[in-house]
């Protein structure tokens, strides 16, 4: 990966995966550890930022339009890229097919 590329993963993302982890519908494999160690390693990874939320990403959420999907999460991590100009991997095809966030899958 060249050293000017950037890695991360929106705040709230955390929230969302330590849901899908306590609810078994995401499994991390044993050798791993518990799901709450893996987790706050994986988010520690000197090669991963974890973007917070700032005001300008809570602005910019409502300011997505109205073909964007209305869940608040979704919102917030489409807005994060924007504020920070980053592109989104997302499978979510609402999302993707929105226009609003430069996205890539």
């Amino acid at each position: 990966m060249p050293p000017h590329e950037r890695i991360g993963t929106v705040a709230i993302s955390l929230k969302e995966a330590s849901w899908h982890l306590a609810h078994g519908r995401v499994v991390v494999d044993e050798a791993f550890g518990p799901w709450p160690l893996w987790l706050r390693a994986a988010a520690s990874s000197p090669h991963l930022e974890v973007v917070p939320l700032t005001v300008d990403v809570a602005v910019e959420s409502e300011q997505l339009g109205p073909s964007f999907p209305p869940d608040p999460a979704d919102r917030l991590i489409a807005a994060t890229a924007r504020v920070h100009n980053l592109t989104l991997i997302t499978s979510d095809r609402p999302i993707r097919k929105s226009g609003a966030v430069r996205t890539l899958w």
